[in-house]
Protein backbone atom coordinates (compact mmCIF):
# COMPACT_ATOMS: atom_id res chain seq x y z
CA UNK A 1 0.00 0.00 0.00
CA UNK A 2 1.39 3.40 -1.03
CA UNK A 3 0.23 6.74 0.33
CA UNK A 4 1.54 10.23 0.96
CA UNK A 5 0.92 13.92 0.63
CA UNK A 6 0.37 16.70 3.11
CA UNK A 7 -2.45 14.76 4.77
CA UNK A 8 0.18 12.30 5.93
CA UNK A 9 3.06 14.67 6.58
CA UNK A 10 1.13 17.20 8.69
CA UNK A 11 0.15 14.76 11.48
CA UNK A 12 3.60 13.18 11.34
CA UNK A 13 5.28 16.52 11.91
CA UNK A 14 2.75 17.29 14.61
CA UNK A 15 4.11 14.23 16.39
CA UNK A 16 7.66 15.52 15.97
CA UNK A 17 6.72 18.84 17.58
CA UNK A 18 5.11 16.89 20.42
CA UNK A 19 8.47 15.17 21.00
CA UNK A 20 10.21 18.58 21.01
CA UNK A 21 7.65 19.93 23.49
CA UNK A 22 8.25 16.93 25.71
CA UNK A 23 12.05 17.22 25.51
CA UNK A 24 12.08 20.98 26.19
CA UNK A 25 9.16 21.04 28.66
CA UNK A 26 7.66 24.02 26.87
CA UNK A 27 5.41 24.93 23.95
CA UNK A 28 7.14 26.01 20.76
CA UNK A 29 4.76 28.26 18.86
CA UNK A 30 5.59 28.92 15.19
CA UNK A 31 8.22 26.31 14.32
CA UNK A 32 9.36 27.79 11.01
CA UNK A 33 11.58 30.38 12.67
CA UNK A 34 13.62 27.69 14.40
CA UNK A 35 13.60 25.29 11.43
CA UNK A 36 15.03 27.83 9.00
CA UNK A 37 17.54 29.09 11.56
CA UNK A 38 18.80 25.54 12.12
CA UNK A 39 18.91 24.91 8.37
CA UNK A 40 21.03 28.05 7.95
CA UNK A 41 23.47 26.61 10.49
CA UNK A 42 23.76 23.35 8.53
CA UNK A 43 23.48 24.53 4.91
CA UNK A 44 24.72 28.10 5.21
CA UNK A 45 22.99 31.11 3.66
CA UNK A 46 22.73 32.43 0.07
CA UNK A 47 26.13 33.63 -1.02
CA UNK A 48 27.84 31.96 1.93
CA UNK A 49 27.14 28.21 1.87
CA UNK A 50 28.50 25.91 4.54
CA UNK A 51 30.76 23.58 2.51
CA UNK A 52 32.86 22.13 5.33
CA UNK A 53 33.51 18.40 4.72
CA UNK A 54 33.85 17.35 8.37
CA UNK A 55 30.64 18.75 9.95
CA UNK A 56 26.98 18.73 8.92
CA UNK A 57 26.89 20.95 5.84
CA UNK A 58 25.38 21.34 2.39
CA UNK A 59 28.17 19.04 1.18
CA UNK A 60 27.97 16.25 3.75
CA UNK A 61 24.21 16.04 4.27
CA UNK A 62 23.03 15.30 0.75
CA UNK A 63 20.61 12.42 0.48
CA UNK A 64 22.06 10.40 -2.38
CA UNK A 65 23.76 7.05 -1.88
CA UNK A 66 27.20 8.10 -3.18
CA UNK A 67 27.29 11.16 -0.92
CA UNK A 68 26.14 9.10 2.06
CA UNK A 69 28.98 6.65 1.44
CA UNK A 70 31.65 9.35 1.00
CA UNK A 71 30.63 11.28 4.13
CA UNK A 72 29.50 8.31 6.20
CA UNK A 73 31.13 9.65 9.38
CA UNK A 74 29.26 12.95 9.24
CA UNK A 75 25.94 11.97 7.65
CA UNK A 76 24.43 10.38 10.81
CA UNK A 77 24.81 13.70 12.69
CA UNK A 78 22.90 15.79 10.12
CA UNK A 79 19.59 17.33 11.10
CA UNK A 80 18.43 17.96 7.52
CA UNK A 81 19.04 15.76 4.48
CA UNK A 82 19.30 17.79 1.29
CA UNK A 83 17.27 16.28 -1.57
CA UNK A 84 19.16 17.66 -4.55
CA UNK A 85 20.92 15.24 -6.94
CA UNK A 86 20.59 11.62 -8.06
CA UNK A 87 23.60 9.75 -9.55
CA UNK A 88 23.26 8.65 -13.17
CA UNK A 89 22.85 4.91 -13.61
CA UNK A 90 26.22 3.18 -13.41
CA UNK A 91 28.20 6.23 -12.24
CA UNK A 92 30.43 6.28 -9.19
CA UNK A 93 30.89 10.06 -9.08
CA UNK A 94 28.10 12.32 -7.86
CA UNK A 95 28.89 13.74 -4.44
CA UNK A 96 30.58 16.68 -2.80
CA UNK A 97 31.75 19.15 -5.45
CA UNK A 98 31.47 16.62 -8.30
CA UNK A 99 28.41 17.66 -10.26
CA UNK A 100 28.99 15.59 -13.40
CA UNK A 101 27.09 12.34 -13.82
CA UNK A 102 24.31 13.74 -11.63
CA UNK A 103 20.67 14.31 -12.33
CA UNK A 104 19.30 17.30 -10.45
CA UNK A 105 16.17 16.15 -8.65
CA UNK A 106 12.98 18.01 -9.32
CA UNK A 107 9.23 17.88 -9.25
CA UNK A 108 7.64 17.87 -12.66
CA UNK A 109 4.65 16.36 -14.39
CA UNK A 110 4.23 14.64 -17.72
CA UNK A 111 1.92 16.45 -20.13
CA UNK A 112 0.41 15.81 -23.55
CA UNK A 113 2.11 17.61 -26.42
CA UNK A 114 0.11 20.69 -27.37
CA UNK A 115 -1.51 21.07 -23.97
CA UNK A 116 -1.12 24.20 -21.82
CA UNK A 117 2.42 24.83 -20.54
CA UNK A 118 3.77 21.66 -22.15
CA UNK A 119 7.28 21.85 -23.61
CA UNK A 120 8.07 19.29 -26.30
CA UNK A 121 11.71 19.16 -27.31
CA UNK A 122 11.46 16.42 -29.89
CA UNK A 123 9.04 16.67 -32.76
CA UNK A 124 6.57 13.83 -32.80
CA UNK A 125 6.71 13.11 -29.06
CA UNK A 126 3.25 12.49 -27.71
CA UNK A 127 4.21 13.44 -24.17
CA UNK A 128 6.75 15.74 -22.53
CA UNK A 129 7.11 17.82 -19.36
CA UNK A 130 5.29 20.81 -17.91
CA UNK A 131 7.35 24.00 -18.21
CA UNK A 132 6.88 27.69 -17.49
CA UNK A 133 8.09 28.26 -21.06
CA UNK A 134 6.94 26.46 -24.20
CA UNK A 135 10.00 27.51 -26.24
CA UNK A 136 12.55 25.95 -23.85
CA UNK A 137 12.38 23.71 -20.83
CA UNK A 138 12.13 25.72 -17.60
CA UNK A 139 10.83 23.67 -14.68
CA UNK A 140 8.44 25.45 -12.36
CA UNK A 141 10.03 23.92 -9.27
CA UNK A 142 13.62 25.17 -9.09
CA UNK A 143 16.35 23.31 -7.25
CA UNK A 144 19.55 24.35 -5.53
CA UNK A 145 21.77 22.85 -2.87
CA UNK A 146 20.10 23.36 0.51
CA UNK A 147 16.62 24.23 -0.71
CA UNK A 148 14.16 23.44 -3.45
CA UNK A 149 10.66 24.63 -4.25
CA UNK A 150 9.53 21.00 -4.33
CA UNK A 151 10.75 19.71 -0.97
CA UNK A 152 11.87 22.83 0.91
CA UNK A 153 14.65 22.03 3.37
CA UNK A 154 14.62 18.34 2.48
CA UNK A 155 13.95 15.49 4.86
CA UNK A 156 15.19 15.43 8.45
CA UNK A 157 16.52 13.15 11.14
CA UNK A 158 13.93 13.22 13.92
CA UNK A 159 16.34 12.24 16.69
CA UNK A 160 18.88 14.91 15.72
CA UNK A 161 16.19 17.56 15.25
CA UNK A 162 14.79 16.98 18.73
CA UNK A 163 18.26 16.75 20.32
CA UNK A 164 19.56 19.96 18.74
CA UNK A 165 16.34 22.01 18.84
CA UNK A 166 17.31 24.00 21.92
CA UNK A 167 21.10 23.99 21.49
CA UNK A 168 22.45 27.53 21.00
CA UNK A 169 25.14 26.13 18.70
CA UNK A 170 22.47 25.20 16.14
CA UNK A 171 20.78 28.56 15.75
CA UNK A 172 21.59 32.23 16.22
CA UNK A 173 18.68 34.24 17.63
CA UNK A 174 17.77 37.51 15.99
CA UNK A 175 19.29 40.46 17.82
CA UNK A 176 16.86 42.55 19.84
CA UNK A 177 17.23 45.78 21.78
CA UNK A 178 15.14 47.16 24.62
CA UNK A 179 14.81 50.82 25.58
CA UNK A 180 13.03 51.80 28.80
CA UNK A 181 11.94 55.20 30.08
CA UNK A 182 9.93 56.63 32.97
CA UNK A 183 7.29 59.28 32.41
CA UNK A 184 8.60 61.02 35.52
CA UNK A 185 12.15 60.52 36.75
CA UNK A 186 11.30 61.91 40.18
CA UNK A 187 8.24 61.22 42.32
CA UNK A 188 7.32 62.17 45.86
CA UNK A 189 6.88 59.83 48.81
CA UNK A 190 3.56 58.44 49.92
CA UNK A 191 1.78 60.49 52.57
CA UNK A 192 2.46 63.76 50.82
CA UNK A 193 1.34 64.75 47.33
CA UNK A 194 1.55 61.16 46.13
CA UNK A 195 2.86 60.92 42.64
CA UNK A 196 3.29 57.98 40.34
CA UNK A 197 5.33 57.20 37.26
CA UNK A 198 4.73 55.12 34.16
CA UNK A 199 7.40 52.83 32.71
CA UNK A 200 7.54 52.26 28.96
CA UNK A 201 9.73 49.64 27.30
CA UNK A 202 10.18 49.56 23.52
CA UNK A 203 11.63 46.36 22.03
CA UNK A 204 13.06 46.25 18.50
CA UNK A 205 14.29 43.08 16.78
CA UNK A 206 16.50 42.70 13.70
CA UNK A 207 14.87 39.48 12.47
CA UNK A 208 12.57 39.28 9.45
CA UNK A 209 14.02 42.47 8.02
CA UNK A 210 13.08 44.39 11.18
CA UNK A 211 9.54 44.53 9.77
CA UNK A 212 7.72 42.16 12.12
CA UNK A 213 7.50 43.35 15.72
CA UNK A 214 8.69 41.09 18.54
CA UNK A 215 6.03 39.63 20.78
CA UNK A 216 5.94 38.35 24.33
CA UNK A 217 6.26 39.97 27.73
CA UNK A 218 8.48 42.54 29.42
CA UNK A 219 9.14 42.20 33.15
CA UNK A 220 9.96 45.37 35.09
CA UNK A 221 12.18 45.11 38.18
CA UNK A 222 13.46 47.51 40.84
CA UNK A 223 17.06 46.82 41.82
CA UNK A 224 20.18 48.38 43.19
CA UNK A 225 22.50 46.67 40.66
CA UNK A 226 24.55 48.82 38.34
CA UNK A 227 23.91 49.24 34.64
CA UNK A 228 26.75 46.84 33.78
CA UNK A 229 24.87 44.01 35.51
CA UNK A 230 21.61 44.47 33.62
CA UNK A 231 21.98 41.43 31.36
CA UNK A 232 22.89 39.19 34.30
CA UNK A 233 20.02 40.57 36.36
CA UNK A 234 17.56 39.42 33.72
CA UNK A 235 18.91 35.88 33.84
CA UNK A 236 16.86 33.27 35.63
CA UNK A 237 19.45 32.87 38.35
CA UNK A 238 19.21 36.45 39.63
CA UNK A 239 15.59 37.42 39.05
CA UNK A 240 14.66 36.08 42.48
CA UNK A 241 16.90 38.74 44.04
CA UNK A 242 15.04 41.58 42.35
CA UNK A 243 11.78 43.30 43.23
CA UNK A 244 9.29 42.52 40.49
CA UNK A 245 7.27 45.66 39.82
CA UNK A 246 5.04 44.02 37.26
CA UNK A 247 4.83 42.50 33.80
CA UNK A 248 3.25 43.80 30.64
CA UNK A 249 2.52 42.19 27.28
CA UNK A 250 4.10 43.82 24.25
CA UNK A 251 1.72 45.68 21.95
CA UNK A 252 2.90 45.53 18.30
CA UNK A 253 3.91 48.68 16.46
CA UNK A 254 5.75 49.32 13.20
CA UNK A 255 8.96 47.30 13.45
CA UNK A 256 8.87 47.32 17.24
CA UNK A 257 6.59 46.63 20.18
CA UNK A 258 5.85 48.49 23.40
CA UNK A 259 5.06 47.38 26.94
CA UNK A 260 3.69 49.84 29.50
CA UNK A 261 3.49 49.58 33.29
CA UNK A 262 1.66 52.52 34.83
CA UNK A 263 0.80 53.80 38.31
CA UNK A 264 4.05 52.92 40.13
CA UNK A 265 4.43 54.72 43.45
CA UNK A 266 7.28 55.27 45.90
CA UNK A 267 6.42 52.29 48.10
CA UNK A 268 6.60 49.90 45.17
CA UNK A 269 9.98 51.29 44.18
CA UNK A 270 11.38 50.94 47.70
CA UNK A 271 11.08 54.34 49.40
CA UNK A 272 13.43 57.32 49.48
CA UNK A 273 16.42 57.43 47.18
CA UNK A 274 17.30 56.71 43.56
CA UNK A 275 16.27 53.31 42.30
CA UNK A 276 17.44 51.37 39.27
CA UNK A 277 14.58 50.06 37.14
CA UNK A 278 15.29 47.20 34.73
CA UNK A 279 13.11 46.16 31.80
CA UNK A 280 13.70 42.55 30.76
CA UNK A 281 12.45 41.16 27.44
CA UNK A 282 12.66 37.38 27.63
CA UNK A 283 12.68 36.68 23.89
CA UNK A 284 9.88 35.10 21.89
CA UNK A 285 8.90 32.13 19.78
CA UNK A 286 9.95 33.93 16.60
CA UNK A 287 13.60 33.49 17.63
CA UNK A 288 14.01 37.09 18.83
CA UNK A 289 16.74 37.10 21.47
CA UNK A 290 16.28 38.42 25.03
CA UNK A 291 17.42 41.96 25.77
CA UNK A 292 17.23 44.46 28.61
CA UNK A 293 17.66 48.11 29.49
CA UNK A 294 17.87 50.24 32.61
CA UNK A 295 16.60 53.61 33.79
CA UNK A 296 16.31 55.24 37.20
CA UNK A 297 13.56 56.82 39.27
CA UNK A 298 14.20 59.02 42.31
CA UNK A 299 11.83 59.18 45.26
CA UNK A 300 11.97 62.56 47.07
CA UNK A 301 10.65 63.40 50.51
Amino acid sequence: MAAGGTSFVAPQFNGVIALINQASSRRQGQANYKLYAMASHEYGIPGLPNILPFVPSVVTCESNYLSIAEFSRVFPSCVFYDIYRTPDIGTAICSGFHNSNCVVDGNDMVCATGSTDCFTGTAGDAYRLLSISTSKFEPAWYQSAGFSDAVGLGSFNITNLVKNWSKPSWFVPFVSSTAVSASSGTITAAGKSVKTTTLTATVTASGRGSLAPPMGTVNFYASEVGASDVAAACGEGLQGLLNLLGASALAPGTGNATAVLSGLNSLQLGGFGTHTVIACFSGDGANDAPSACVTSVTVDE
